[in-house]
């Protein structure tokens, strides 16, 4: 659904910006369809990070990964993790 939403907002914006070289569009309407496509880009990422947290989270739960090692994909060591962090339900 958002690569969806991200192809029709390069699309509408290829096409402003063509009415805009012909002279039928304004200046206005480009930014406008440049921030659409910037929303679309935005909700594409939101969601593809939703998606994978959530996979994590059911992974985590079945005990076929360890708390502490998701931490490492902070940058933290997995050794202090365990020691300073406790597992989030």
């Amino acid at each position: 659904m958002t690569k969806d939403a991200v192809k029709q907002a390069e699309e509408n914006l290829r096409i402003t910006r063509v009415k805009y070289e012909e002279g039928i569009g304004t200046g206005t309407e480009v930014l406008d369809a440049v921030s659409l496509l910037s929303v679309a880009g935005t909700n594409q990422y939101r969601h593809a990070m939703t998606s994978e947290s959530q996979r994590l989270q059911f992974i985590m739960q079945q005990g076929k990964i360890s708390w502490r090692y998701t931490n490492n994909a902070r940058g933290k060591n997995s050794r202090e993790t365990a020691e300073t962090e406790k597992p989030q339900p």
